[in-house]
């Protein structure tokens, strides 16, 4: 199997020509590994603000705040051609959706 070379890609226009370039590479795994990686980054980042600022760690706020963290980043990702694929997306938005259904249904401590 051949990849695509490097020089037939027009850099000069656009960053997200490299990155679909490198998801092409990838079979299209580098970009859904990128939308995970953001998503663990913003739980991470949520609950340690949390836990310091209230001084008690929140799964629900963490996990529905990080959604809607991701689900963002996924919406902007998907405006490029061949950046991430649609079920990515589905699968972001289902996730936001889990977490305000987790954050309603927990008591409110």
């Amino acid at each position: 199997m051949s990849f695509p070379d490097l020089s037939s890609v027009n850099a000069t226009t656009d960053v997200s020509e490299l990155l679909v370039y490198v998801n092409t590479l990838t079979g299209g795994a580098a970009m859904p590994t990128v939308l995970a990686a953001f998503f663990i980054i913003a739980f991470l980042g949520s609950a340690f603000l949390n836990a310091r600022f209230r001084g008690v760690f929140r799964f629900d706020f963490c996990f529905a705040s990080a959604g809607f963290v991701t689900l963002g980043f996924a919406t902007i990702m998907s405006l490029k051609n061949g950046l991430l694929n649609p079920i990515y997306l589905m699968i972001s938005i289902v996730v936001a959706i889990l977490g305000v259904a987790i954050l309603l249904l927990s008591s409110n401590d």
